[in-house]
């Protein structure tokens, strides 16, 4: 694969687009919407850094649409090249066009769209035999894509083996969660639409302690010995866990806070947690 900034010139674009109404342009549009993106198996992302993750991370690479102040630039000419060599075509777009792709206030010159991840209960399992110990997350109806991709980036940053999501989660391929998670949604195999009776069913899930975080719990997390298997469940951080969550779980946790704090951000909790039961700080 060249990586030669020359490498990539005019004639290599497919088009120029300096519509918002362009037909491409509309059905791109669409994968903004959930229901488009499950229809279509594709996605829409933004940005360099989460581009350069989507490539690290070997994801298919169809169209991608870029801006004349980013065909300017000699690195990003060698970016282009590489993802022309995968096979993606690439169209120059004017910046109001750009404007309409993006989901921020300020585009960093480029989209592309690409085909999902996919993963099954397998791939958890291999990625998990890779490791000492390992540490698996389940979602319970999690709604805030923000706090997802983080904690899902603290989950792959820490080495978690994969995650599990009940229904009524958010869509973890929302656009919200991917900047948030800062490309391990690409990396970190997941399944969704896994409710706990289905998790309870799964032989390797049950040869560990069920962690569900709570304030109310009189167990403090440094009370829970790390060096072991877990699965972390984690809840919507306005109500919490579930229930159903709540009786499922073997150990009930509260992280020690000072006195007078209210609380702690879902996804700053879950990051402490992650911490504790790390595989890359465990002894054993």
């Amino acid at each position: 694969m060249t990586d030669s900034s020359e490498a990539f010139a005019a004639g290599d674009i497919s088009g120029v687009i300096g519509s918002r109404q362009n037909d491409r342009i509309k059905r791109v549009r669409k994968l903004k919407q959930r229901k488009y993106r499950k229809q279509e198996g594709r996605m829409l992302i933004e940005g360099v850094r989460i581009l350069e993750a989507a490539i690290g991370a070997g994801l298919v690479f169809e169209e991608v649409f870029c801006a004349q102040d980013f065909l300017d630039d000699a690195s990003h000419r060698s970016r282009l090249s590489q993802l022309k060599d995968r096979g993606a075509r690439v169209f120059q777009v004017e910046d109001h066009v750009l404007d309409a792709l993006s989901e921020v206030a300020t585009p960093q010159g480029i989209c592309a769209v690409v085909k999902i991840p996919s993963w099954d209960i397998s791939d958890i399992r291999q990625a998990e035999a890779t490791r000492r110990n390992g540490m698996i997350l389940w979602f319970d109806a999690i709604s805030d894509p923000s706090n997802f991709g983080a904690i899902l980036r603290s989950a792959f940053a820490l080495g978690a083996s994969g995650y599990l999501m009940s229904p009524h989660c958010v869509d973890r391929f929302h656009p919200a969660s991917v900047r948030a998670s800062a490309g391990a949604v690409f990396y970190l195999a997941g399944v969704s639409e896994v409710d706990i009776c289905d998790v309870k069913a799964l032989p390797f899930l049950n040869d560990r302690p069920w962690i569900g975080a709570t304030p109310k719990a009189k167990k403090s997390l440094e009370d829970v010995d790390p060096n072991q298997p877990v699965l972390l469940l984690v809840g919507e951080e306005a109500r919490g866990l579930s229930p159903e969550a709540l009786k499922a779980s073997d150990v009930k946790l509260a992280i020690p806070m000072t006195p007078n704090a209210d609380s702690l951000n879902v996804s700053a909790a879950m990051a402490i947690m992650m911490y504790h039961f790390s595989p890359w700080r465990r002894k054993i």
